[in-house]
């Protein structure tokens, strides 16, 4: 007899949450033992390990990505998928580096959660074709160094960083996606600053953009 996964479902929206709870108790073996609003209320009401999450990644009460981590904190080898209505390269990186499986939009023509949990289950990363296009732009800039235009101050690694400051990525997220530690983007950061005689991010993105260093 199959192992029986159980499963986490955090989802907002009331009609949202009840069509992924019905169409996941069809699945033989996939027990929803909790289904929540946010990050609050499944905090107060789960109560026991879980195999799968279902998530979005726009709660009333914190971050997703953060609900990622606190889920994966509690469970370490469950399987996460996003179900949004978010493709923006900012946010799927966020799901990604937090530790999400896999990521789906609601706007999916052909969604089938239980072929994304069987998917998972595998080993496999089930991720809607825009999600994909929007992970690709994100992950090209990993590793990557980048001229900066003519006349700026900046180095290449500089450059690189501001960009994806401008992109929203904060400081953890900068140093995952350019496999450097915390401290060197930070050191980046102060450079940025001094170079454009700034004392913050605000300030940074806003003298590049005047000076014409960034769209």
């Amino acid at each position: 007899m199959p192992v029986a996964r159980s499963v986490l479902v955090v989802e907002p929206d009331e009609r949202r949450r009840a069509a992924a709870v019905a169409q996941i108790e069809r699945i033989a073996g996939f027990p929803v033992v909790c289904a929540c609003s946010g990050r609050r209320q499944m905090q107060r009401q789960l109560r026991e390990p879980v195999d799968f999450a279902l998530i979005n990644m726009q709660l009333p009460d914190g971050s997703g990505a953060e609900l990622i981590r606190i889920i994966l904190k509690r469970n370490p080898g469950c399987r996460v998928l996003v179900l949004t209505d978010i493709a923006e390269e900012k946010t799927v990186m966020q799901a990604v580096l937090a530790g999400a499986s896999g990521y789906m939009l609601f706007s999916d023509s052909e969604l089938d959660i239980r072929a994304c949990f069987e998917m998972m289950d595998h080993g496999g990363s089930p991720i809607s074709q825009p999600v994909s296009l929007a992970f690709l732009r994100a992950l090209a800039c990993r590793g990557r160094t980048q001229a900066p235009p003519e006349g700026s101050p900046l180095s290449s690694r500089e450059t690189e960083v501001l960009g994806l400051m401008a992109r929203g990525a904060n400081t953890e997220e900068i140093s995952e996606l350019l496999a450097v530690s915390r401290n060197t983007v930070i050191t980046h950061a102060k450079s940025i600053y001094r170079k454009l005689d700034v004392h913050s991010r605000p300030e940074a993105l806003a003298a590049a953009r005047s000076l014409g260093f960034l769209p």
